[in-house]
């Protein structure tokens, strides 16, 4: 990133702009027509940064890394602490300023297109709840550096894409943290079931193997699991296996019968009978379409 003091203020400030008319041009694509990433930046330390009363044509996505400072929308005002990302909405006024005795550093972004509010709704965020609190990671920072370095690099389209496509797995980092704090109150850890699950794919498993693992009722465990990924716990357990089963059929020389019993199922007819009815092809035809 290239660095350098503001004149204005005494901080370190890096961004990138990218010029209007070619926002204009690459828009019309159709990889850029749902997202278009139209400039980002850094700032560290930022004392004295502040945007006062600004109307923009686009989405505003901040997130602060360190320190301390408020947004002002719609009449209201959010104080604004380390771990919080807000956005500021199109045509929208608004204001942003970084605390005197402990300066933010932001990262951020701005950014247009067709599919931008579906990502903001499903993160609820909106000019009547413009902040939420995701904490730091390493992740987002990262995903945010990639953009920067993909636009640092030229205008050219494929590094507009690239921004963009880290712009949508900034959103679906977000989504998937958002989800999962949401449920940070629940009686057991969703991901350590499914990395128990994952770790036993040669196994036949009942719903209690799972709760009894968890040291819970069955009916809990199934309504909490269900809740969070939108499957039945032994549904879910299934679809690893196949998705397993895709990998092996693919990627080895291993007779159906032979992924059949890894996969923990001693009846090779019924196993083809469970990976057609979830792949939609049956081992034989969807190693022949892999194979070509």
């Amino acid at each position: 990133m290239h660095e350098n003091k503001s004149e204005t203020f005494n901080f370190i400030k890096k961004s990138i702009h990218i010029p209007k008319d070619i926002i204009v041009k690459e828009s019309a694509n159709e990889l850029l027509k749902g997202l278009i990433v139209s400039k980002t930046g850094l700032y560290e330390k930022a004392h004295g940064h502040r945007v006062i009363g600004r109307v923009s044509h686009e989405y505003v996505l901040v997130y602060c890394l360190d320190g301390k400072g408020c947004l002002e929308l719609s009449g209201q005002k959010w104080d604004i602490y380390k771990g919080d990302l807000f956005i500021c909405d199109i045509d929208l006024p608004h204001s942003y300023l970084s605390d005197d005795t402990e300066p933010w550093t932001i990262l951020w972004a701005h950014f247009m297109g067709k599919n931008a509010q579906s990502f903001l709704n499903l993160l609820n965020l909106s000019p009547d709840t413009p902040v939420i609190n995701i904490g730091y990671h390493q992740k987002l920072t990262y995903m945010f550096n990639e953009i920067f370095t993909a636009l640092e690099n030229g205008y050219n389209t494929a590094n507009l894409i690239y921004s963009s496509t880290c712009l949508q797995n900034i959103f679906g980092y977000l989504i998937k943290v958002k989800i999962s704090s949401g449920h940070s109150n629940l009686s057991f850890d969703v991901d350590k079931v499914i990395e128990f699950m994952r770790a036993n794919l040669n196994k036949s498993f009942h719903l209690e193997h799972f709760s009894d693992y968890l040291k819970i009722s069955p009916s809990h465990f199934c309504r909490v699991f269900k809740k969070i990924t939108g499957y039945s716990p032994i549904d879910y357990f299934i679809r690893l296996k196949m998705q397993k089963a895709c990998e092996l059929l693919d990627l080895s020389d291993m007779r159906i019968k032979e992924i059949s019993r890894c996969l923990g199922y001693e009846n090779q007819y019924y196993f083809s009978s469970v990976f057609k009815k979830i792949v939609g092809y049956s081992p034989k035809e969807y190693r022949k379409l892999q194979k070509g």
